[in-house]
């Protein structure tokens, strides 16, 4: 027995639900393409969109810190070396890189 077209609708709205909730938006699309749900699919498609602005922020956030704590240990190893001067300058730049980190990436 085929279920009716009305619950056939229901059920992939349900599961475009479901795919919304696991955060998987190319699934959530297909399924709420097949209820003909296209506002769903519009808010899916602006969803899986802010994801990836989000992923790739996140990334350069991430890159960033990693070169902030770089610079630290930089400043560590010249101030070792005894190269204060160079070490100085070093640290003069973090406060200022701090403050743009904070800034961007929290």
């Amino acid at each position: 027995m085929k279920p009716s077209s009305k619950v056939r609708t229901q059920i992939y709205n349900q599961g475009g639900y479901v795919y919304d909730k696991m955060k998987n938006y190319d699934q959530a699309i297909q399924w709420y393409q097949n209820a003909g749900n296209n506002s769903m699919v519009a808010q899916m498609r602006t969803k899986k969109d802010s994801a990836t602005q989000n992923a790739t922020a996140d990334k350069e956030c991430a890159d960033f810190k990693r070169k902030i704590d770089v610079l630290r240990m930089q400043v560590t190893e010249l101030e070792k070396l005894g190269d204060a001067d160079n070490a100085k300058l070093l640290q003069e730049q973090l406060p200022n890189l701090e403050k743009d980190y904070s800034e961007r990436c929290r």
